[in-house]
């Protein structure tokens, strides 16, 4: 076994939520920590904890340029994993589903059958319990047979958590224009 002590190049920033912030207590502190020569960023933070490396290319761009020219869906998708479901558009995804079926086989649905179809959408924690919800919404009606899981499957939106939606809009607010101020000063 061989064992390398490496020293990397590695910067870190120091995010405070300000308490005059309008969402204040959503990110109250975070640590980006950043390999620019190994083009790897690690975050802690009471967010979460994350982390992604990219192939080093320092003769095209530095790691620095690379971070500030990163779309929010693009990091949204190193950082983090669709883990969470999406209420809304599950719901309009469902509705329109239950609906097409409804016309097409000729039936009416109730009220409160509506209701529970819709609250299987926001208050399940994974795809699973939404499709078991929905079917047992629909048990005692005369849809019960009338869909079939992969579609209903189709209709369930994963989305990300809050979290990590927050913590990648702190990266692209706070510490983009301080990596942006850095590559000028590094150019100067």
């Amino acid at each position: 076994m061989k064992v390398a002590i490496e020293k990397p190049q590695i910067i870190t920033l120091l995010y405070r939520q300000e308490k005059a912030d309008p969402d204040y207590g959503s990110c109250l502190w975070a640590r980006f920590y950043l390999d620019t020569q190994n083009y790897t960023m690690s975050i802690e933070s009471d967010c979460g904890n994350y982390s992604h490396g990219w192939v080093p290319t320092p003769d095209h761009e530095t790691f620095l340029h690379l971070l500030c020219r990163m779309d929010r869906d693009y990091l949204l998708c190193k950082l983090a994993e669709q883990s969470v479901v999406s209420g809304d558009d599950t719901w309009e995804a469902l509705k329109e589903l239950v609906q097409d079926t409804a016309e097409y086989e000729d039936l009416e649905i109730e009220d409160s059958v509506w209701d529970d179809l819709k609250g299987a959408c926001y208050h399940q924690r994974d795809a699973r319990e939404v499709h078991d919800s929905v079917f047992y919404a629909l048990e005692y009606t005369a849809m019960h047979d009338k869909l079939d899981s992969f579609s209903v499957y189709e209709c369930i939106v994963m989305d990300y958590t809050a979290n990590a939606k927050k913590i990648v809009d702190v990266f692209r607010t706070a510490i983009v224009p301080v990596l942006k101020e850095m590559e000028v000063s590094d150019h100067a």
